[in-house]
């Protein structure tokens, strides 16, 4: 007999059976598709968020914004491909500058690492983009899903 079974083998599923186990509980994951991860989470982009865009004081604001250093880790950890790329968002217009301001206000109350992009960088390596404003996010990354279903 098992102490807890999980419903639903996605990497939320296998994080939770993972700590469970890793407590001394006996952990079962259930999952109706034939491989673990074939629902949802092989769905997933792989994006890895900065946590920019949420109000400060969400619960969803500091769980990704705690997620993302420590996804960083355990992908480092396990040996798991992965890219800290950073991500550019711009105001392709003036109409959009004041949107990229507010964005790059909630960000710093957040306290996540976010900055004006260069714009001279930008340019050299999106030669012919038009844009008016843009901001730089370090810690946006990708990671590749189904080696951390397999982790």
């Amino acid at each position: 007999m098992s102490d807890v079974v999980i419903i639903g083998g996605g990497v939320i599923g296998l994080a939770i059976a993972r700590e469970l186990s890793q407590s001394g509980f006996e952990t079962i994951v259930l999952e109706k598709k034939e491989r673990a991860g074939d629902e949802t989470s092989s769905r997933n982009s792989g994006v890895i968020h900065a946590g920019i865009y949420y109000p400060k004081n969400f619960l969803k604001t500091s769980l990704c914004i705690k997620g993302n250093r420590l996804l960083y880790e355990y992908a480092c950890k396990k040996n798991i491909l992965h890219k800290k790329y950073g991500k550019y968002i711009i105001a392709s217009s003036q109409d959009e500058v004041g949107k990229l301001n507010n964005l790059l206000n909630q960000a710093k109350k957040n306290k996540v690492e976010i900055y004006e992009a260069n714009r001279e960088k930008l340019l050299e390596d999106n030669p012919g983009l038009i844009f008016k404003k843009a901001l730089f996010s370090p810690s946006s990354g990708v990671i590749d899903v189904p080696e951390l279903i397999t982790a």
